[in-house]
């Protein structure tokens, strides 16, 4: 909490904020611009544009490149789904065989149904990432080394949307008078 006695102090402090202010934005368009120059110029290049680096992958030198460990986890996470497991199931699998090999999610302790889902929708594992530029909407895509084929992720894309259309269905037991209404 501030308390000034005088209103030079009051003034005095209202252009100090000012000033921050300012610099706060210009450091905001420099940076804007450097990602929107680098997603141009070195799209192609796998830029990494900052951020939480997806499962997977690893930034060395602000490049996407492929974590030999992870992406093991990644792949066997898809070629799961695929089979038939339950989420639930890998899930479990994946916090115990996972977790002593110091394999776990980025930002937490154990994995969670979300996260694993999430990253089966995920097209950076494609090969195919974009950085969306907030001010003009302007989207630029980076090419990133791929992790699972085409064909296995599109497989996978139709079992999730069959499993969330069917979600709820075999937890009803019995019909009711108002069924349908």
């Amino acid at each position: 909490l501030r308390k000034y006695g005088t209103s030079q102090e009051r003034y005095m402090d209202s252009q100090f904020s000012l000033i921050q202010e300012f610099f706060k934005d210009q450091n905001r368009e420099v940076s804007v611009s450097g990602k929107r120059h680098k997603s141009r110029s070195e799209g192609k290049n796998s830029p990494f544009m900052g951020g939480t680096v997806n499962f997977g992958y690893d930034n060395v030198d602000s490049r996407f490149v492929v974590n030999k460990e992870e992406s093991k986890w990644v792949k066997k996470l898809f070629d799961l789904y695929l089979k038939g497991v339950p989420l639930k199931d890998i899930k479990t699998m994946f916090d115990v065989e996972g977790i002593p090999q110091n394999i776990k999610p980025r930002r937490s302790k154990t994995w969670s149904l979300g996260t694993l889902l999430s990253m089966l929708k995920k097209r950076v594992y494609i090969g195919e990432y974009s950085w969306k530029d907030k001010e003009t909407g302007e989207v630029f895509p980076i090419v990133v080394p791929k992790i699972v084929t085409h064909s296995v992720f599109n497989r996978v894309q139709k079992k999730v949307e069959q499993n969330i259309k069917n979600r709820g269905t075999h937890f009803k037991q019995y019909q009711t008078l108002l069924d349908g209404l």
